[in-house]
């Protein structure tokens, strides 16, 4: 009777593991998720939401085969909205109620709560990858270096804001916390391309382990100063009117250097073969500056940002999955509190925690 027991237990030992199902397995026929969300950028900026002096090719594109939202709205400022997104609440229950009229500094006062759930808690559970580069500007890095890993983020490579009591540029030289260190760059390097390097190496990585992959890029174009972006500037300034003023010449560059930026992850998409399984997501923070004034034809429109009034938290939105997301114009009302339970519906994950958006 010992003899017998003691095979059964071996049997069990040797061949249930085989059973268990693994992340791999447990992800099967999931998409891929690239969520792209742009910083001070309002939906006029947009050629396919009627701008006519900017150019936006890829996005434009994206837009004609996907899915574009007319009423897509956020908050009027950045960190409300960047704690929205992730965790699919209200700014008030996040603990982000930044004052409309003043220039409060999340990098150097607070966090994001870690009892907080996030999209990357939630992919990450059901065997993701999950990755995360650019802006983060929900907590400083030195003073709480478990970011983003305590947020549901395998890999990383964030803006550092500040660093020692000092500022960091967003753009040439960055400063970054990547994969849990400190990096610092040189004025070579422009953080918006690093970023979109460090998501296609991931994306190839992820590929190669054959792991679906959810990665967020939250950028940081084209938030001021204004700079002008690297490289040839021709195919930016085609659409310029001869009376564009130069804090909309230097804008409308930045604009075309998101655009790039999205075609590159596009073509790295579509060189892949991902392009069929991955929803493709772009939308904005707030609304634009309001130093900037955008054409739509001979009609002028100032950006919003921190106002009420529609530019405000007015945002492009962005949708692009082959047999997910039917293409076409889209009036219906959508918040970016919406992301997280729209994204885990069409992943078929179910929500195991309360959220204020909808699917």
């Amino acid at each position: 009777m010992r003899l017998r027991a003691c095979l059964l237990l071996i049997l069990f030992i040797t061949f249930v593991p085989i059973f268990v199902p693994t992340p791999h397995a447990y992800c099967d026929g999931r998409p891929n998720v690239l969520l792209i969300m742009a910083d001070d950028l309002g939906a006029e900026n947009l050629g396919c939401y009627g701008n006519t002096a900017y150019s936006t090719p890829n996005l434009d594109r994206m837009a004609a085969e996907g899915a574009r939202f007319e009423n897509a709205f956020a908050t009027p400022v950045c960190t409300p909205t960047r704690a929205m997104v992730l965790t699919g609440l209200h700014p008030n229950r996040s603990g982000f109620l930044e004052r409309l009229d003043s220039p409060l500094d999340p990098e150097r006062n607070n966090r994001l709560p870690v009892h907080l759930k996030t999209f990357g808690h939630v992919f990450q559970a059901v065997g993701y990858k999950t990755a995360i580069a650019g802006k983060w500007h929900l907590g400083d890095f030195q003073r709480y270096p478990d970011q983003p890993e305590s947020h549901g983020f395998d890999e990383h490579c964030l803006w550092v804001q500040y660093w020692n009591g000092r500022r960091y540029s967003r753009y040439f030289g960055p400063h970054h916390w990547e994969n849990a260190k400190y990096k610092v760059h040189g004025k070579e390097v422009f953080g918006p391309d690093y970023h979109c390097d460090f998501l296609i190496k991931f994306i190839e990585r992820t590929q190669a382990q054959n792991r679906p992959f959810f990665a967020y890029f939250p950028m940081n174009l084209i938030h001021g100063p204004l700079i002008t972006p690297p490289g040839d500037q021709t195919s930016a300034v085609t659409r310029f009117p001869a009376d564009l003023g130069e804090r909309e010449r230097k804008a409308g560059q930045r604009v075309h250097h998101m655009d790039a930026i999205i075609g590159r992850l596009l073509s790295t998409l579509k060189e892949r073969g991902l392009e069929d399984n991955t929803l493709v997501i772009f939308t904005g923070d707030n609304g634009t500056a309001p130093y900037l004034v955008s054409r739509l034809g001979a009609f002028q429109l100032r950006g919003g940002k921190r106002t009420r009034i529609e530019v405000g938290p007015r945002v492009p939105f962005i949708a692009r999955g082959p047999g997910r997301s039917p293409s076409g114009r889209r009036d219906s009302f959508i918040s970016l509190m919406d992301v997280l339970p729209t994204l885990a519906s069409m992943a078929g994950i179910p929500l195991k925690h309360n959220v204020d958006g909808m699917d």
